[in-house]
C-alpha cells in the first residue's frame, strides 16, 4: 500500500498533499547539509563537463566562453531555488515527476517519467563505458597492465550496487569523498595553469565585446554550458 502510495503521488493520482505522509521516507537529519550540497555538486560531474563541453561552447561564444559559463550559472542557481521550493512544497524523490503530475495531471507526469528513464539509460551507459575504457588505459600507459575495459565497467557498476544497496550514508560519503579528490585535482591543475601562463591572464574573456558573433554567439555556447550544471538539483529532495 506504501507503494502504490508513492507512485499515486509522483503521477498525480492523489491530490491529496498529506499522501506524501504515507510514503516511507529518508530520516530526518540522516544526511549533514554539506553531505547534500557535495552530493549535488558530484552531480554535476565539473571535471567530466570541463571535458566535454568547454571546447563547444567556446567555439560558439569564442574567448568569452567563461561569459557564457558565468551566465548559464546564474540561470541553474535559479533553477536550483525554483526546485528547493517545489520540494518544500511537495516533498518526493519523485522530483519533476511528482512536480509535473501535481501541476499538469498523471499523462505528462508518465512522459517526463519515460523521458528520465530513456535519458538515464543513455547516460549513465556512455559514464560506465567511458569510466572503464579510461581507467583501461590509464593502467596501460602508466602501469603497463592490459585489462579490457568491459571488465573494469563491470566492477565499476558492480561497486555501485554495493554502494546503493549498503545505504545512503556510505553511498554520499563515498561520494563525498571522490568528489573532494575531484575538486583537488582541478584546483591543483588550474592553479598550476595560471602560474605558467600568468602573462596571459586578462579580465577580456569577461567582456561581453569580445563575444563572438554577438548576443548570438551567447545562444550557441548558452544551451552546453547548462548542461555543464545539470544534475545541481538533484539533491534537493533531500
Amino acid at each position: 500500500m506504501l507503494r502504490l502510495s508513492y507512485w499515486r503521488c509522483c503521477f498525480g493520482m492523489s491530490h491529496d498533499v498529506a499522501a506524501f505522509k504515507d510514503v516511507p521516507r529518508l530520516k530526518k537529519n540522516a544526511l549533514t547539509l554539506s553531505e547534500i550540497v557535495s552530493s549535488s555538486l558530484a552531480n554535476v560531474a565539473p571535471a567530466m563537463c570541463i571535458y566535454f563541453s568547454l571546447s563547444v561552447i567556446v567555439g560558439g561564444a569564442g574567448i568569452a566562453a567563461p561569459l557564457t559559463i558565468l551566465l548559464a550559472a546564474v540561470a541553474m542557481g535559479f533553477h536550483a531555488n525554483a526546485i528547493t521550493e517545489f520540494t518544500k512544497a511537495l516533498p518526493s524523490t519523485g522530483s519533476y515527476v511528482t512536480f509535473i503530475g501535481k501541476s499538469f495531471g498523471r499523462s505528462m507526469s508518465v512522459i517526463v517519467a519515460l523521458m528520465y528513464a530513456f535519458s538515464y539509460i543513455v547516460a549513465i551507459g556512455a559514464v560506465i563505458t567511458m569510466s572503464g575504457y579510461w581507467t583501461a588505459e590509464i593502467m596501460k600507459v602508466f602501469l603497463h597492465v592490459q585489462v579490457p575495459w568491459w571488465i573494469i565497467s563491470v566492477l565499476f557498476v558492480l561497486f555501485v550496487y554495493w554502494l546503493a544497496v549498503a545505504g545512503i550514508k556510505l553511498s554520499v560519503r563515498t561520494v563525498v569523498t571522490v568528489f573532494a579528490f575531484e575538486v583537488g585535482l582541478l584546483l591543483i591543475s588550474a592553479i598550476a595553469m595560471l602560474i605558467t601562463a600568468h602573462g596571459y591572464i586578462s579580465f577580456a574573456p569577461l567582456s561581453p565585446a569580445n563575444i563572438k558573433a554577438g548576443w548570438s554567439g551567447v545562444g550557441l555556447g548558452f544551451p552546453i554550458a547548462v548542461y555543464m550544471f545539470i544534475g545541481v538539483g538533484n539533491s534537493a529532495p533531500l
